[in-house]
Formats: C-alpha cells, sequence, structure tokens
C-alpha cells in the first residue's frame, strides 16, 4: 500500500511538472529565410559578390501585436543566419514562430558594424574601407511589414542592395590630348 502511495503521488507530480514545462509549437510556422540575393542596380566595389559568394548575414526582426498590445518586441538581435546546403538557416535553438496577426519587420546587414537602432532594427550602420570577406560592400536588405497568417506564411525573403558604392569620373580634355580619372566611394548611411 506503502508503494502504490508513493507511486501516485510521483506520477501526480510529474503530470504537474509535465503540464509546466511543455511547450507545443508548429515547426511549419517557425520563421525561416529564403535565398538572399544582391542587386544590381548600384554598381559594387566587387561585382563579385553574388548569392553564391555570400555565405552568411546578420538579421534583426521584431513583431508587433500579440493579440495582447502593440508594443514592438525584439524577435532576432544581430542573429547569424548561414547558408549550408543551399538552404539559408539560423541557430535552432533560437527559432522563432509566426503568431497569427502580428506584425513583422525584419533587416539584414552583411560586411556592416550597426551602431544605432529604432524598435530593434539598424538605424546606422558603420563600414570600413579595410578588404572584407567576400569583397569590400556594404550590403543592406530589409523586409516587411508583413502581417503573418494562421497557416501557410512565406519565408522571409531578403534582397540585398549594395549601400556602399564605387563612382568612376573619367575626364577627357581634347585641346590638350589628355585624359585623367579618379574613383571614389559613395556611402549610403540608414537613417
Amino acid at each position: 500500500m506503502k508503494k502504490l502511495f508513493i507511486a501516485v503521488i510521483s506520477m501526480a507530480a510529474l503530470a504537474s511538472r509535465a503540464q509546466e514545462d511543455i511547450v507545443i509549437n508548429n515547426a511549419n510556422n517557425a520563421i525561416a529565410f529564403d535565398n538572399a540575393f544582391v542587386s544590381t542596380t548600384t554598381k559594387a566595389i566587387d561585382p563579385s559578390i553574388t548569392t553564391a559568394s555570400i555565405t552568411n548575414f546578420q538579421v534583426w526582426g521584431n513583431t508587433q501585436g500579440d493579440h495582447l498590445n502593440s508594443v514592438v518586441v525584439p524577435i532576432f538581435k544581430n542573429e547569424t543566419v548561414s547558408n549550408a546546403s543551399g538552404v539559408w538557416a539560423y541557430d535552432v535553438n533560437k527559432t522563432q514562430y509566426w503568431i497569427d496577426g502580428n506584425t513583422y519587420n525584419f533587416a539584414a546587414v552583411k560586411n556592416g558594424n550597426v551602431t544605432a537602432f529604432a524598435d530593434g532594427l539598424p538605424k546606422t550602420i558603420n563600414y570600413s574601407l579595410i578588404s572584407d570577406t567576400p569583397g569590400p560592400d556594404l550590403l543592406y536588405a530589409t523586409f516587411g511589414p508583413y502581417e503573418a497568417e494562421a497557416t501557410g506564411n512565406s519565408k522571409v525573403a531578403f534582397r540585398f542592395a549594395h549601400l556602399l558604392s564605387k563612382a568612376v569620373f573619367t575626364f577627357n580634355n581634347t585641346t590638350n590630348f589628355c585624359k585623367f580619372s579618379f574613383e571614389f566611394f559613395i556611402m549610403f548611411f540608414i537613417t
């Protein structure tokens, strides 16, 4: 009788603990990232930077809603997203999930140092012209605002744009038959 009583107490304790600890998240509703690619709308310092040459980037994200209030809550803070086997993914232990009806915003940076934030997203990015791998371009992408659906949320699809570009000016002097050119870098700041 004593053993039966202890077994019942133990089972009750386990059942109550299991109710506290079990969190069920739908893996199909996890926030994932789609293949990123680089816009060619501005001339890159390193034109070899393409989707194939980018192996990782940093992501920030926030959500607003949570069916309780409209407070903006950061969900990704400088999270590294890497391309392994053709799939962009981040640390599985930091998985975030879409909440139906919430609004989401994301920003991604490659080769930049974020120094100021607005609602948890990059506002100002510093960059040095010191050579970097795969090249000295500052790349930036945003996605959102996006309202999550109950099911079937698409992956976050980043389109990187070159924020650090190279301009080449060539001047011709027809009288003296001399020609010279110079280069300078244009930095676009996010404010």
